[in-house]
């Protein structure tokens, strides 16, 4: 009886002990690199739009982040975010010489994977953040032609 007591007792604690265990999202090989691009080409057809791209580089979404959009002190895109299996998501932006771009950005888990990035109406990188996003960013928006 003190045998199966005593096998018992030290299955239990293997068993709790292997549960406890940790197994780090990336595994072995660590978190993926993230690389803001510095051009982007999208088919967007209008020639005073910007182009905004949030990523994941681990591509399991935001992780509950999420981001707001003014133009001029409009909002022009709320909660916006990236989902599971979705990097990356493009967003447009119509804007004009002069305006003025915010983002706001609210944090979630797993920042090290976040980023996000605007294009001008040629594709080049105008502006952007992360990984690890602060709270925002602004910029005045200067068009230019091909």
């Amino acid at each position: 009886m003190r045998k199966a007591i005593a096998f018992l007792t030290v299955f239990v604690m293997s068993i709790s002990l292997f549960a406890q265990t940790d197994v780090a999202k990336y595994g072995d090989k660590g978190a993926p690199e993230v690389r803001i691009p510095q051009t982007w080409h999208s088919n967007n057809s209008r020639t005073e739009d910007f182009l905004l791209v949030l990523t994941d580089s681990y591509n399991d979404g935001w992780d509950g982040a999420y981001m707001d959009v003014s133009v001029n002190g409009t909002l022009i895109y709320d909660d916006i975010t990236v989902a599971s299996g979705a990097s990356p998501a493009e967003f447009i932006l119509a804007v004009d010489d002069g305006d003025i771009v915010q983002t706001v950005y609210t944090a979630g888990s797993w920042e090290s994977e976040h980023s996000y990035a605007f294009y001008d109406n040629n594709g080049a990188y105008v502006a952007g953040d992360g990984p690890s996003p602060t709270a925002g960013i602004e910029f005045t928006i200067s068009l230019t032609t091909m």
